[in-house]
Order: structure tokens, then sequence, then C-alpha cells
């Protein structure tokens, strides 16, 4: 019974590393969709994902524990030169796969204390898109100044919704089209959101983390920050 009850685990998540590999990052992370792609047949790293925290994403959080141990720095493992954040540029050579795999096996220990105790942190900044209407809207209909706080801000990423570039295609662009992080927003039916080109002011943005420890952090908590882990 409990073999078939893990079995049908492993297929679970099997078909969630498929979906990711198809669906999730095809354009914003060719290294996770190749590495994805190879999981889904991988019994040994399925039944090591399998240790994930329920409710979790498990692709994001078995990547994000691989991702938060290699940019410790306290491990020199050649997977390290196919990582953007960890290799400047990244230099690796050969099958990801391979060195992912043996990474995996080596930390396995390491991986599974992580994902068993840490959530996927959630920065999808693509949000401030639709995010940014409502605030104009809320601006334009109370005649006020905005004050925006965010209930479970992770890293805070979308309270700086004021200072991204946002392109709505035939629906214009609007923000700063000097900041590196350029918002893609594609629109469907006939009606197109009513966006200011001067955002409305806002005299108070602040977030509340899920897990707040005060304002002092330290370097563990900004590599888990960077690496998606919360």
């Amino acid at each position: 019974m409990a073999s078939r009850v893990l079995q049908g685990q492993l297929e679970n998540l099997s078909n969630q590393f498929k979906y990711f590999s198809e669906k999730v990052y095809p354009g914003s992370s060719p290294l996770y969709q190749q590495l994805a792609a190879r999981i889904v047949e991988d019994h040994e790293i399925l039944s090591l994902a399998s240790h994930s925290r329920k409710g979790e994403l498990v692709p994001n959080l078995l990547f994000a524990a691989v991702h938060f141990l290699l940019l410790q720095g306290t491990t020199h493992h050649y997977l390290s030169a196919f990582f953007p954040s960890v290799s400047h540029p990244p230099s690796g050579n050969g099958d990801p796969y391979a060195y992912f795999r043996s990474f995996c096996l080596e930390k396995k220990d390491d991986i599974r204390h992580l994902i068993s105790t840490k959530r996927v942190q959630t920065n999808e900044v693509q949000r401030c898109a639709c995010l940014l209407p409502a605030f104009a809207l809320v601006a334009r209909e109370s005649e006020r100044v905005l004050s925006v706080v965010d209930i479970g801000a992770s890293a805070g990423l979308n309270l700086l919704w004021d200072r991204y570039g946002y392109d709505y295609g035939p629906g214009g662009k609007y923000g700063n089209a000097d900041s590196p992080v350029q918002i893609p927003c594609t629109l469907r039916g006939q009606q197109k959101p009513r966006v200011p080109q001067v955002f409305p002011p806002c005299c108070i943005s602040s977030g509340n983390r899920s897990q707040s420890d005060g304002c002092q952090r330290s370097r563990r908590d900004a590599v888990a920050t960077k690496s998606g882990l919360a």
C-alpha cells in the first residue's frame, strides 16, 4: 500500500516537472526548462523532491534550494558555471543535467532539509502590470495620494511598481523607459486599461513579510531571497 502511495506521489511530481518544463520555464529560464524536462523520468531526483513542504511548487522549490547552496559558495561544484547569478557570465559546457544530478545526490541531505522547511519566495513583479491600472483608478476616484501596503511582501519588489516600465502592446507604453525592469502585458478583448502617463503619487509603500525578522537581515537571508527561498 505504501509503495503504491509513493509511486502515485512520484507520478504527480513527474507531471509537475513536465508542466513546468513545457509551460512555465520556456521564455524565462532555459536552464530550468532543460533540467525540469530531464527530472520527469529521473526516479532518484523525484524521490528527493518528494520531501518538499506540502503546498509548495516543487520544481521552483527544488531549484531554489540548489541555487541557494550554490550562492552560499561553500561548495565549489561545476554546476555553478551554468548559473548566471553565480558565474559571470555562465561558462558551463556540456550537459548541465549530469552536473545538476551529481550535485543533488552529493548535497541530498542539505537539499532535503531546505525543501522540507522553506517556502518559495514569491517575487512576481509582472503582476504589477495588473495592479497599475487599479492604482490609477483608486487615485483618480479618491483624488488622494496613494498609500500601498503589501501583505506577504516577500522581498518587496511589487512595492517598487512606480519605478518599472510597462508595455501593454496596443495599449501603450508607460513608466520608466530607462528602468532595467520592463514588464510586458498582453491585452485580451476590446477594453484597454486607463493608465496615466504620469503615475499617481504614493506617499507610503510598505510591506509585511510572512516571516518578518525585522530590519536587520543576515547574508544568509539575502542569499535566500536571491535564490528564491523564503
